[in-house]
């Protein structure tokens, strides 16, 4: 068992656990660890390891998260805006397929795309900004 393994010193801060408890959606691609996954706050700080694959910091002090991805709240950034044209990105969510809406006001939202990440932060050009597209929101979905 892993308990008598780790009674030998090995693999000290392995954990177990099933794909669905620790993962959103391994089938499908989906790393991300689940809100209440064993792996969370589970892993040994490194400095050589200070941020995640997305680029988020891990946290120092503290415990980061096992695996490749340090959970965060879903975020929504403009990168860049030139020549009327403006560079989002999306980080952070345990979602595997996100919608991105506009609008010209925060009462009145528009469909603006809709993505299915492949296990990185995901960038959108909007190259034809209109005028009703002056604020963004995103959502994710398992």
């Amino acid at each position: 068992t892993l308990a008598q393994w780790q009674g030998q010193g090995h693999e000290l801060h392995s954990i177990t656990g099933t794909l669905a408890g620790v993962f959103v959606d391994a089938d499908a691609g989906n790393y991300f660890l689940n809100t209440n996954s064993p792996a969370l706050n589970a892993a040994e700080f490194l400095s050589v390891a200070r941020y995640d694959l997305e680029g988020g910091p891990r946290p120092v002090g503290a415990a980061p998260d096992m695996g490749c991805y340090e959970q965060s709240p879903l975020a929504l950034s403009m990168l860049a805006q030139s020549s009327g044209q403006k560079l989002l990105r999306l980080t952070g969510g345990t979602g595997r397929t996100f919608n991105l809406e506009a609008g010209g006001t925060l009462t009145n939202w528009s469909a603006t795309a809709s993505f299915v990440r492949s296990n990185r932060a995901l960038e959108y050009i909007d190259s034809a900004p209109a005028p009703d597209r002056r604020f963004f929101r995103a959502s994710a979905l398992p």
